[in-house]
């Protein structure tokens, strides 16, 4: 019997944050950022034109495309293709802020 009930109650939670999620997802409207990013994106990328990285990214953008699913590029096997790019960006950034730190 506590099983069931269980399994009623977990299946109930996914039901609600299922909703939240829904709910919320259709009153976002993302603001245009004009700070420098970096973009990491699958090659075959959906996403809802609201939301697309694009017209929300209006800044100094660095785009990076990964042969692997938007899903995929945050497993194991993928990281690699662009956890280099990335660290490379951080470091420089880090350097460039250090030496600004210094310079002033």
């Amino acid at each position: 019997m506590f099983g069931l009930k269980h399994r009623k109650s977990s299946n109930r939670f996914r039901f609600d944050v299922l909703d939240i999620y829904s709910r919320a997802f259709d009153r976002y409207h993302p603001q245009p950022c004009s700070a420098r990013s970096i973009l990491v994106k699958g090659r075959n990328r959906y996403y809802h034109s609201q939301s697309d990285w694009g017209q929300v990214l209006v800044g100094d953008c660095e785009e990076h495309v990964v042969n692997a699913s938007d899903e995929q590029i945050r497993e194991a096997p993928y990281v690699h293709l662009w956890a280099e790019k990335l660290k490379s960006v951080l470091s420089s950034a880090s350097f460039d802020l250090e030496r600004a730190n210094l310079v002033s």
